[in-house]
Order: structure tokens, then C-alpha cells, then sequence
């Protein structure tokens, strides 16, 4: 979202402490474009979604759930 010159992307994966994924990964390089390309934004904040106080990290790091045997990562959303 953007307000104020400030564009917030947000991680919202509190079941797993917004670990990341390359579908994450993704997402997030989209939105630094956006931002990026939107003259009205200054600052860029980063940030997670608190639900019910119970998400105390702002991200794990990565989904070891998605986890490949080849030591990378894979959740059918290579691009």
C-alpha cells in the first residue's frame, strides 16, 4: 500500500513466521519495482503482519518446507 509518500510491503505468512519462499521472493521484487517506479513514493518500509501478538519475527528467512534434495528451494513457482 502507499500513503504519504511511504510504500509498506508487508509479509503475510504468520503460520510460518513470514518465511520466505521464491514465490516470496517474487512478490517482493515486483513491489520494490512498483515502488521504485511510483514518483510519489520516498521511503519504502518493510514490514510483517502481527496476528493476535502471536507472529513474534518479522521473518524466519527461508521456508525450509519447500526445501529441494538439491539444496535450493522449490515451491512450483519458478518463474
Amino acid at each position: 500500500s502507499t500513503s504519504d509518500q511511504c510504500a509498506r510491503i508487508a509479509f503475510n505468512r504468520p503460520e510460518v513466521l513470514h518465511a520466505f519462499r521464491p514465490r516470496t521472493i517474487n512478490e517482493v521484487r515486483r513491489a520494490l519495482e512498483m515502488a521504485q517506479d511510483d514518483t510519489r513514493v520516498g521511503v519504502i518500509l518493510l514490514s510483517s503482519e502481527i496476528i493476535e501478538e502471536r507472529t513474534p519475527a518479522f521473518c524466519a528467512g527461508g521456508d525450509q518446507t519447500v526445501r529441494s534434495s538439491q539444496g535450493g528451494y522449490d515451491d512450483g513457482t519458478e518463474e
